[in-house]
């Protein structure tokens, strides 16, 4: 027979296992390691949990007794062998331990700027294990973190740095999920100078070598000139007067911005200029020669102009040598908007004196013994004895000036004065003696030309009748004659200076 349906069945309860596991009965009472428990009762069981990550392990026992058989004693319902019967239950417990988190992430400064292997700083409030944050970089061509454990963060470029934090866990706390920070790092600003002094006495035609002290970017710099002067790589040459601004710029890279352009004002004066004569003054220069000036002009556009002082004249570019004594020539340029006026220069050369030429005549010759015998004498340039002829002369030459003497070998016939044109006239009747007369001119030499002696010239004296013309109108018609004759020769001797 079968135990009613209310029976209720006895045994004994034990647990053991990790993390001193316990139970307590129904919900109520103490908590045990071990008691009698009937079927209807419920337990529940607790245990220490171990370090995070650790699961424990508890083993609930119970024992109790079971009756085989039948029986039909209601009294005893039945009279089977009882037969006890372990039961085991196990529990597993995962400790899981307590989250943190890493709070308020920071930069110092919070808008750093590019410089090279240039650091900041940055900071997070920590979570609330024991463990220390630790810090890396998630851009490093951008930001580097050197070392985990501190919180430098090296620059490598300007750009977004993205740093992360990470704290781990401990016996209490797990790990904290990690933060990151995202910053930006910003372009350096680059300063450009002149390291050359610009000229503070620039002329025109005079150059200037420009350079620079770069920024720190990769970018070349460059210049640019304006006003009145040109560029040649880093050559400033100054092409006119007035003024010239040198501009220097660079730009900017991935790492720094654009330079700010300095600039240099050089004001440009006028430039001087030389002036030299390319002819040579005449080292023999005499009374009626001349002497053609030439000069190697400055750069002015202005033209060279020359001037005479002296015994000279000046026609175009043409000194004429007019007196014995000295002649300066100066020649001068002035100059224009770029350049100032040349100097001056000067050329002074003596002036000698010039060959003297003796012609004489006469009228009548042959002549006879004791008639009157006119001698015209000229005294002119001998332009075999002058640095140049006197045709080429601009200006005439001096008149010679002094007086001439004949005389007849030994003996004087006489002595004249020359007139303005350089001529004399002599009239000799002591010619006596038939045959020829050498006759000599001698000139008393001026200022401007040497005494001076002539050829001889051959007088004639015969003794054959010379036949005398019938007078048409006597004495003074005889006069006229020879007036008209003395006219000639002067002509004549005038027409001879010119043509020498």
């Amino acid at each position: 027979m079968k135990a009613p349906a209310d029976t209720v069945a006895w045994g004994g309860a034990r647990i053991s296992g990790d993390g001193s596991p316990e139970f307590q009965v129904n919900g109520a009472g103490a908590w045990v390691k071990e008691a009698i428990v009937s079927s209807n009762d419920q337990l529940t069981v607790r245990m220490t949990a171990g370090n995070k990550g650790t699961t424990g392990t508890a083993t609930l026992t119970l024992h109790s007794g079971q009756t085989t058989g039948e029986t039909t004693d209601t009294s005893t319902w039945g009279n089977g062998a009882t037969v006890m019967q372990e039961t085991n239950a196990t529990f597993e417990l995962t400790s899981n331990a307590v989250a943190q988190t890493i709070t308020n992430p920071a930069a110092s400064p919070t808008a750093p700027v590019y410089a090279p292997n240039g650091t900041f700083t940055v900071s997070a409030t920590a979570g609330a294990s024991t463990s220390p944050l630790s810090y890396s970089s998630q851009t490093t061509s951008i930001c580097t973190v050197p070392d985990a454990s501190k919180n430098i963060v090296t620059m490598q470029s300007a750009g977004d740095c993205t740093i992360a934090f990470d704290q781990a866990g401990d016996s209490t706390y797990a790990a904290a999920p990690q933060v990151t920070l995202t910053g930006t790092i910003a372009k350096a600003a680059q300063t450009l100078s002149f390291s050359s002094a610009a000229p503070t006495n620039a002329k025109v035609g005079d150059n200037y070598t420009a350079t620079t002290n770069s920024g720190g970017s990769t970018s070349t710099g460059t210049l640019a000139v304006a006003g009145n002067c040109s560029l040649s790589v880093s050559t400033v040459i100054f092409d006119a007067a007035g003024s010239c601004t040198v501009t220097a710029s660079q730009l900017g890279d991935a790492n720094y911005l654009d330079a700010t352009s300095v600039t240099q004002t050089i004001p440009i004066g006028k430039a001087n200029q030389t002036l030299a004569f390319s002819s040579t003054a005449p080292t023999n220069a005499k009374v009626g020669g001349s002497y053609s000036v030439t000069t190697t002009s400055g750069k002015s556009t202005s033209l060279v102009t020359l001037a005479a002082t002296g015994n000279c004249s000046l026609a175009g570019s043409t000194v004429s040598l007019d007196a014995y004594g000295s002649c300066s020539v100066t020649a001068s340029q002035k100059g224009d908007a770029n350049y100032l006026d040349a100097p001056d220069v000067t050329q002074t050369f003596s002036i000698a004196q010039s060959g003297s030429g003796v012609n004489i005549i006469s009228t009548p010759n042959p002549s006879q013994p004791g008639q009157d015998v006119m001698f015209s004498v000229s005294v002119s340039l001998d332009s075999t004895k002058s640095l140049k002829s006197q045709n080429s002369l601009t200006k005439a030459v001096a008149v010679p000036t002094g007086t001439v003497t004949l005389t007849d070998s030994t003996t004087t016939l006489g002595t004249a004065t020359l007139d303005a044109s350089g001529n004399a006239t002599l009239t000799v009747k002591s010619f006596t003696t038939v045959g020829t007369h050498s006759i000599v001119a001698s000139y008393s030499g001026d200022a401007n030309y040497p005494a001076f002696q002539s050829a001889a010239f051959t007088q004639t004296v015969s003794a054959a009748p010379v036949a005398t013309p019938v007078p048409l109108f006597g004495e003074l018609w005889e006069k006229l004659l020879l007036s008209l004759m003395v006219v000639s020769v002067s002509a004549l001797c005038l027409l001879m200076r010119r043509a020498a």
